[in-house]
């Protein structure tokens, strides 16, 4: 006799997206916009307490304003009300924002901070709030010597709660830091050699800051390294005139061993690469994306990495595309500037500028995780030897009694994309497959959430893999 059980199945992630939808169209809103990641207070079945927080320029009114998620539990699937932060002259140009908790894991100790550029008064000024949803924000000057305060980006040393700010120096043409020590903003000049800093992107690990950053005297891009006491300077790429709308990411065992930048290439319009790791001692660069003009408005989602995304504005299409996800992302108008968005384990959002509308943009993917609860055979067998995986896994599976059985891979929308030519299954024996990441037409399938399904007959189990490109 057939023993039956009821057992949980396992976590099941089912998809929910948003493709294009409006967060803000009150006049023209959206440019020069940053997301991060924070603590909302609201639980999720799979990713905790997770949501975001958004900054943008109000070009209408001149206003700096603030978006924030409501958490990513099913029910809570809208945002916030935008909210003005500064209305003070024209202000809000340039933001970059961040989040990071003073002690971890509780909502009142959580900081957020927003650098923006004052354009009536060359300033570079920051908004700043503890807690969530119910303070508000504390506004000051962080420099004020000339015109400053473009191009501005974040990295937080989240170890010992100390903000970096990288930004353009309009006046002298020079690339500037500011990190927050001793209850006062210290300013450090980083490159002063012509005319530098421009479309600065910074990063870090614990105290070390990286910066990559344009050079327009040259026409190259650069990389800074700072790490309290040393500063270097070296040239990535000299190859025509690049480096603007830099994307930069150290990887996670040190910025000495791991930085990779995406950047525009201006003479050919295309997107380019350029990475340098533990066993390289130059850099090597490549184009990713040739097609047309491409390459502007780049963002590297930040967060986990773990999706390994990246988006840019197709110029030639009006299209916001993707490496990595669905591809073009929008294409609606002319959609894809000012990008900004971040990742984590069970999804990602992504802001940007709709050009055609004046609108602020969203395309937000996230997973909700529910327990499933089957009467099922309990000598299935199913298993796989990497999940994530890049390249290729095993398949392993086997059922208790000799039967008809079928083995397929769905992708998030539940589209069979690709079939095993298995028929029947002996007894208890294990059978293996190997499994490159193609569909059924032996195409590479794209980084993302698919379901492998073994069934015989009314029963079948199915089991979560991802793939990382």
């Amino acid at each position: 006799m057939k023993k039956f059980c009821l057992i949980v199945t396992g976590l099941f992630m089912f998809a929910k997206m948003s493709y294009g939808q409006v967060i803000d169209s009150v006049g023209d809103v959206g440019k020069y916009t940053s997301l991060c990641m924070h603590y909302t207070g609201v639980y999720h079945q799979y990713f905790s307490n997770s949501g975001f927080a958004g900054s943008y320029y109000d070009v209408t009114n001149g206003n700096l304003k603030f978006i924030n998620d409501l958490g990513m539990a099913p029910g809570y699937w809208d945002m916030t009300q935008p909210i003005i932060v500064d209305s003070v002259g024209d202000v809000g140009q340039f933001t970059s924002i961040a989040a990071w908790f003073d002690s971890l894991g509780d909502s009142t100790k959580e900081s957020i901070l927003i650098a923006y550029y004052d354009v009536t008064n060359g300033d570079l000024k920051c908004a700043w709030r503890r807690k969530y949803l119910s303070d508000t924000f504390n506004l000051s000057i962080i420099d004020s010597s000339g015109d400053v305060g473009q191009f501005t980006s974040i990295y937080v040393d989240t170890l010992n709660k100390v903000p970096y700010i990288s930004y353009y120096d309009v006046t002298n043409r020079d690339l500037k830091l500011a990190y927050f020590k001793d209850s006062a903003w210290v300013i450090q000049k980083v490159d002063t050699a012509g005319d530098v800093g421009s479309h600065s992107s910074i990063d870090g690990f614990i105290d070390t800051i990286c910066i990559s950053y344009y050079d327009s005297t040259n026409g190259d891009l650069k990389l800074a390294r700072y790490n309290g006491a040393n500063l270097q300077i070296e040239k990535v790429d000299t190859a025509g005139d690049i480096g603007e709308y830099s994307s930069m990411y150290v990887s996670s065992w040190g910025c000495i061993y791991g930085v990779t930048i995406y950047y525009y290439d201006v003479t050919n319009g295309d997107l380019k690469k350029a990475s340098k790791n533990k066993d390289s001692l130059n850099w090597q660069s490549y184009k990713i994306d040739s097609v047309g003009d491409v390459g502007m408005f780049i963002n590297k989602t930040k967060g986990t990495a773990l999706w390994n995304l990246l988006f840019y504005y197709d110029k030639t299409n009006g299209d916001l595309r993707c490496i990595g996800w669905w591809d073009p992302t929008d294409s609606a108008g002319d959609v894809g500037g000012y990008i900004s968005g971040v990742d984590f384990l069970g999804g990602m959002m992504v802001i940007y500028y709709d050009f055609t509308k004046g609108d602020l943009k969203m395309f937000r993917y996230f997973e909700v995780a529910v327990e499933e609860f089957k009467l099922v055979e309990t000598d299935y067998n199913l298993s796989l030897s990497q999940n994530p995986f890049s390249h290729s896994t095993v398949i392993s599976f086997s059922v208790g009694n000799s039967r008809d059985c079928s083995l397929n891979i769905y992708d998030i929308a539940g589209k069979l994309v690709k079939t095993f030519p298995i028929t029947q299954l002996p007894n208890n024996q294990i059978t293996y497959v190997t499994w490159n990441g193609t569909d059924n037409n032996a195409n590479d399938l794209k980084t993302g959430i698919y379901f492998l399904t073994l069934s015989t007959g009314a029963s079948k189990t199915t089991k979560k893999l991802t793939i990382i490109r």
